[in-house]
Parts: C-alpha cells; structure tokens; sequence
C-alpha cells in the first residue's frame, strides 16, 4: 500500500458484510427519523383529543345516571379514556427514551413492561363493547391503538 503512493481506501470495503450492523443500519425509530417523530407526537395529540372526548362522554353519562336517567353505559367512556391515558404515556416514553428502543420498556421501570398489555386488552374491550352503541371517534380511538401496538410490535417491546 505504501508504494501506491498517497491514495484514498474505502475502509469499509475492508471488512466483510455485516449481517447485525446492517440489521442496526434498517432499525427505524423516531430518533433517527424525523418523520416517525412527528408522527408519534400527532398520535400523542390525537390520544389526548380522544382522552378529552372520551372525558366529557363519562361527565356527561354520569351526571345523567346521577338525575337518574340513565344515558348509556358509564364503563365504555371509562375505560376508553383510561386507554387514552396509557396510549399517552406509551408514546411520551417513545418520544423521549432513546433506549427503550434497544432494551426494552424494563429498562426505565419493570412495570412499564405491562402498558403495551393495557393497550391490548383496552382495544379488545372497546372493540367488544364499541359495537353494542355508538361511540364518538370510534374508529380513530381504536386505529390510534392499533398503530401503536404494530410500532410496538415492531420494535419488540412485548417482555
């Protein structure tokens, strides 16, 4: 190499393929991609908006029970706001915990290990009882939760 004289070597071209480092090079996640950033943090506000809906549903159901006319079921605004809850939670921790994406929800706490479950068993029970009424933004709620349990999926956040 020394008697080529000065010249440039692609180091790279030195090693052989990598199958981990290339593996690594295709792992999407919103730190290195601005747009799945962006649209987690949409899917933030969207949770929030329908935590919202899904708030002033369960006041509004309760305050009717409570005058004792009863409007529909208080349990379904209920639990679909506490999904709401958990989604913003899942996707607060996506937006700024860069290592969850690499070790695992465990590794901020051993409890966090359990949203992605919440979030299942939240999509389960609003698909079951959203079919018996009519829910405002149902179908944003449950695609919202579908998306993320596929991210979640994805990055392997299950254990």
């Amino acid at each position: 190499e020394l008697q080529k004289g000065p010249h440039t070597l692609d180091l790279p071209s030195l090693f052989p393929p990598n199958e981990a480092y290339q593996a690594l090079q295709a792992y999407r996640t919103p730190f290195h991609q601005r747009w799945l950033f962006w649209a987690l943090a949409v899917l933030a506000g969207i949770a929030v908006l329908l935590g919202v809906v899904h708030l002033l549903q369960f006041v509004e159901r309760s305050g009717t029970r409570l005058r004792g006319r009863p409007h529909g079921p208080v349990h379904i605004p209920f639990a679909g706001g506490l999904t709401n809850v958990v989604l913003v939670l899942l996707l607060s921790l996506l937006l700024v915990q860069e290592p969850v994406f690499y070790f695992g929800l465990g590794d901020v706490h051993a409890a966090l290990v359990a949203l992605p479950w919440l979030l299942l068993a939240g999509l389960l029970f609003h698909w079951r009882s959203g079919a018996q009424e009519h829910v405002p933004l149902r179908i944003p709620h449950q695609l919202s939760l579908v998306v993320t349990l596929v991210l979640i999926t994805y990055w392997g956040m299950w254990w």
